[in-house]
């Protein structure tokens, strides 16, 4: 009877140690530091559980990996750019800029003296976004090249809401997103020669070239390139002569703006165009 006493006792025991309490709650799993972690998984040693991930603690650079950096506000080692400040709830705060945020093209500190305006889009430095930028009396801002131009009147100079455009031509916003001096139009009216009005058009519009690099002929602007005769952004026949001035190349299928002769694949430009 002692026998199987003691054997019911020694099942009872294995079956308790078996089971267990099913309220006990399993010890958090270490995680290794950069790894994910939470309430059930705890990182390694002294690490620091911040924005569910594990970080050494650190005060100096020095104490983290060499890829990484010290964070001294949050006291931890950190990759790249700072998680950021850590809410309450362990999450990070989007809005913050240390939050991972992506600010773009940057202009550097000073802008030179030549081009001392920062276009924050491309993050260059330019001599005009608008008009407000030229200083000289009489000039307007082409803003396809980003440079301060005489104001004048023939067709695709550029202008703005206190230019006189004339012969017919109003400023507009060109094809390219440049305001220029254009003949309104509807679809399918003539235009002046190398100009016409699309089905989509409200204003005659340069054919197979930009307005940017028509007013740069047009002026006879000295050049080294063909780059600074035309809109960086829409490259359309613009070219350097040899004489060192904006032109169009052409052919005779092309043809040139205001009926102007295509001369050995050039249009000619005569000074005083306009």
């Amino acid at each position: 009877m002692s026998r199987k006493i003691a054997n019911v006792l020694l099942f009872c025991s294995f079956a308790l140690f078996a089971c267990g309490d099913d309220d006990e709650v399993a010890p958090p799993v270490p995680r290794p530091d950069g790894s994910e972690c939470s309430e059930s998984m705890a990182c390694e040693g002294d690490e620091l559980c911040l924005a569910g991930r594990c970080h050494a603690p650190c005060t100096e650079d020095d104490q983290c990996a060499r890829t990484e950096t010290c964070d001294t506000e949050m006291g931890v080692c950190v990759g790249g750019a700072s998680p950021g400040p850590i809410l309450p709830d362990g999450g990070m705060d989007a809005s913050s800029d240390d939050a991972g945020s992506d600010a773009g093209p940057m202009c550097p500190e000073e802008c030179p003296a030549e081009a001392p305006v920062c276009d924050e889009d491309t993050g260059e430095c330019v001599a005009c976004i608008s008009s407000d930028d030229c200083t000289t009396d009489g000039e307007v801002c082409d803003t396809a090249r980003h440079l301060c131009v005489a104001a004048d009147d023939h067709p695709c100079a550029a202008c703005d809401a206190e230019s006189t455009c004339t012969d017919g031509t109003v400023c507009a916003m060109d094809a390219s997103g440049r305001s220029s001096c254009l003949q309104p139009c509807e679809a399918g009216m003539e235009c002046a020669p190398g100009f016409a009005c699309g089905e989509e058009d409200t204003h005659c519009q340069p054919v197979g070239t930009t307005c940017a690099a028509v007013d740069a002929a047009i002026r006879s602007e000295t050049c080294e390139a063909a780059a600074s005769c035309e809109d960086p952004d829409a490259p359309a026949r613009a070219t350097c002569s040899t004489a060192g001035d904006c032109t169009l190349s052409c052919t005779a299928e092309s043809g040139c703006p205001l009926d102007l002769p295509c001369v050995e694949g050039t249009c000619d430009f005569p000074a005083g165009t306009e």
